[in-house]
């Protein structure tokens, strides 16, 4: 009884050691995957095009800032906030994304040409408890000329001398989607000194701070696109004339637009069809059908996960899940062969994969010697 007593604390230990071991291996191998997830996406997100590298505030897990920095707004991202989990070594991993901007005014449109910096955060949870890897990395886009914003490159100027040029007698700014607007000006009747080129800039607080947009307008354009703005937006503009040696003009008259809110793309329902329409009992005394009817349904957006519900008799409901075809048509088979129904009208709904009602077909059942059917 003593050896067994000592034999059995013995063992115990030397269990308690290798559940020990392992448990430090395991959170270790986690760690590891937790790091190569991370990895993973914080190359992902560095690859996407930097116009579309930020979040829009529709998106689920959005946040206004992160750790004290404004996040970046785009009409178009290509990230999520959040999601979806990751499964590796039988190991569920959430994924959390941030991008803000790491040298930049607060507006995503102000400084278009800024650092934004990404972060990656994974986390998951074992025996040891949850856990978290992070990683961040900065994205600027290469090519585009060097940033002046706050905290860039300085340079050296020199003041030009001379006679400032005629500003622009008038200004109007249109807004024609939700990231643009349209200018227009009317240059002074004056043309000495002459106009090499046309600064424009902008402002979303009246001018306390203004941003520039372009200077390199040529002097026989007088219009100008501005772009990549945000949505639901007042933006105010100016515009001033500048000879070839530098020297700018007093601003035209201010114009302002506002650019109208982003719309969402949602599921919708254009034409259906089920065919036929109107279907017999076999003639063998039960309450099955003839055939079969074919539904098709044609629709535009993103849409997933279409279904049809209907009821064959006042006592069942059915479900038809629909296949995806080729230019936005889905079809799918409502089952009369073999299926008990009711005679008289059946709505059949046809749904998203979020369960929105999109349309209804209507399938009539006629007894097997009805003259006609409907």
């Amino acid at each position: 009884m003593v050896s067994l007593t000592v034999l059995a604390v013995g063992v115990g230990a030397v269990v308690h050691v290798f559940a020990g071991a392992f448990s430090l291996t395991n959170a270790s191998t986690n760690r590891t995957r937790a790091v190569a997830l991370a990895s993973r996406e914080i190359e992902g997100m560095r690859a996407v095009p930097y116009s579309r590298l930020g979040f829009r505030p529709d998106q689920t897990g959005y946040q206004t800032s992160w750790e004290g920095a404004t996040t970046v707004v785009v009409d178009a991202p290509l990230v999520l906030p959040s999601g979806p989990s990751a499964v590796s070594g039988a190991m569920t991993f959430t994924i959390q994304r941030a991008v803000t901007w790491a040298d930049a005014a607060t507006a995503a449109t102000q400084f278009p040409l800024a650092y934004k910096r990404v972060t990656v955060i994974v986390g998951w949870t074992d025996e040891g408890g949850p856990h978290q890897v992070r990683q961040d990395a900065y994205v600027y886009p290469g090519g585009l000329g060097p940033y002046t914003g706050p905290g860039g490159a300085t340079t050296t100027t020199t003041t030009p001398t001379g006679a400032a040029p005629p500003a622009p007698v008038a200004l109007v700014a249109t807004a024609t989607d939700p990231a643009t607007v349209n200018l227009a000006w009317t240059p002074s009747a004056a043309v000495t000194p002459a106009v090499a080129t046309w600064t424009v800039q902008y402002s979303t607080d009246g001018f306390l701070t203004a941003h520039l947009l372009t200077d390199t307008q040529p002097a026989t354009a007088t219009t100008y696109t501005a772009s990549g703005l945000s949505p639901s937006t007042t933006y105010t503009f100016r515009v001033a004339g500048q000879t070839a040696g530098g020297v700018v003009s007093p601003p035209s008259p201010v114009a302002s637009a506002t650019t109208p809110a982003a719309t969402v793309a949602v599921c919708q329902l254009g034409t259906d069809t089920i065919t036929p329409a109107a279907i017999k009992r076999a003639n063998n005394g039960g309450l099955t059908l003839a055939s079969n009817a074919v539904v098709s349904v044609n629709v535009s957006g993103p849409c997933t996960g279409l279904h049809l519900t209907f009821g064959p008799t006042s006592s069942t409901t059915a479900t038809v899940w629909l296949v995806q075809g080729a230019g936005g048509m889905w079809t799918g088979t409502v089952v009369g062969v073999g299926t008990p129904w009711d005679t008289g009208t059946h709505p059949i709904s046809v749904l998203d994969g979020g369960g929105a009602a999109l349309g209804t077909l209507t399938l009539t059942v006629c007894t097997h010697n009805a003259k006609t059917c409907p």
